[in-house]
């Protein structure tokens, strides 16, 4: 039976390794990928990824740096579960995750308001 984390990092361990998986899938990058350029293996990204291991603070920096994010709190504390699986499991998810981080704050709040207007009202399912 595998060990759990430690009480006191658990939920720590558990939402980085959710935030670090959803900033590595914006930037289009595999787990193999990813390890090469960290110089660590693909199964050490997998368990920084489950929360089964915190990485190094040298890590964590190279890790934010390759994935185009420097801001370890751009990525909402809310923002997982099942639709942001759903959302990065998608071609065009992941496209506009990528797009979006490269975008002005002013731009991506044009962007959130344009897409909360669509899905208010219904939107259109054209091609």
């Amino acid at each position: 039976m595998p060990k759990a984390p430690k009480a006191s990092h658990s939920v720590v361990a558990l939402e980085l390794g959710r935030r670090l998986r959803l900033q590595r899938l914006a930037a289009k990058l595999s787990q193999a990928d990813l390890a090469s350029r960290l110089g660590c293996s693909q199964q050490m990204i997998g368990k920084y990824e489950a929360g089964q291991a915190i990485p190094p603070a040298d890590r964590l920096l190279n890790f934010l740096r390759l994935t185009g994010d420097t801001r370890p709190a751009s990525i909402p504390p809310d923002f997982g579960g099942p639709l942001a699986e759903m959302f990065f499991a998608t071609p065009g998810g992941r496209t506009l995750a990528a797009a979006f981080v490269r975008i002005s704050p002013q731009q991506r709040r044009a962007l959130v308001a344009v897409a909360q207007e669509i899905a208010r009202t219904g939107g259109s399912q054209t091609d």
